[in-house]
């Protein structure tokens, strides 16, 4: 693959250089176990050469988009050779278009690294109407329209009629439930093996929340994310595999 650098344009992109676009070696998967028409990459800080989770990537003009994971690794198959852009985005950071060029005689590889600053923003005022009630469930429907993560609303709730809130979780997929050693039903996920995720009770942060601690009939609604890419940014202030986000039932609310 020829390498290129990006352009220093002031496009509507990341602020910062492109710092390298290369081939890789020994961090992806080797181009020879790719089917040309393929492309591989990885976001990173052109600082620390740290992997830039949650970031989109799009292919300009073909509709072909992808999420970095937790290593920054993003892929795409089945795209047309020659000549296409890349456009980096991600939430809090200016987007970036890179130029790449695929090669149809074989698969292609490449490192993005970005040195990342924050969009300075203007002084914001925000007005509250007290007059209007707001549902605590708010965010949890507009998180769950996106379709990242999985999603259980009382309505869930009063179908499957668990035994215990963990009952919920035994078909969500990369969730293993089971025994813990003090007779506790334990929950992990994620790429390393008995990681617990974090637990948010109504917003707050919960570090040792036990989920049976709560009956299914005092369930509102429960948010899974079962990787760090896929939790949402306001639950992103602590790095661990995974988040669950449990809604309680308010007092005399009915069914």
């Amino acid at each position: 693959m020829h390498e290129r650098l990006a352009s220093r344009t002031d496009l509507v992109g990341f602020t910062g250089l492109i710092a390298a676009l290369v081939a890789v070696s020994g961090v992806l998967r080797p181009a020879a176990a790719q089917e040309p028409g393929t492309l591989v990459g990885r976001v990173v800080t052109s600082s620390d050469r740290a992997p830039v989770a949650g970031a989109r990537v799009a292919v300009v003009g073909a509709g072909d988009t992808a999420v970095t994971d937790e290593d920054g690794l993003f892929r795409f198959r089945g795209l047309t050779a020659g000549s296409l852009v890349l456009r980096i985005e991600y939430l809090g950071m200016r987007s970036r278009n890179v130029p790449v060029d695929l090669d149809p005689r074989r698969p292609s590889s490449l490192v993005v690294a970005v040195r990342m600053s924050v969009i300075p923003v203007a002084e914001l005022f925000v007005a509250v109407d007290r007059s209007l009630p707001v549902s605590k469930l708010y965010d949890f429907y507009r998180r769950m329209a996106h379709g990242h993560g999985y999603f259980f609303t009382r309505a869930d709730v009063l179908r499957r009629h668990p035994a215990r809130v963990t009952d919920l979780l035994q078909r969500v997929p990369g969730i293993d439930v089971g025994p813990h050693r003090l007779g506790r039903i334990s929950v992990t996920m994620g790429r390393r093996k008995g990681c617990v995720p974090e637990y948010y009770v109504d917003g707050a942060r919960a570090p040792y929340f036990d989920l049976d601690d709560l009956q299914p009939a005092d369930l509102a609604g429960l948010e899974v994310y079962r990787g760090n890419s896929e939790v949402p940014l306001e639950f992103k202030a602590f790095e661990r595999c995974g988040a669950i986000i449990v809604w309680t039932r308010d007092p005399g609310a009915g069914d």
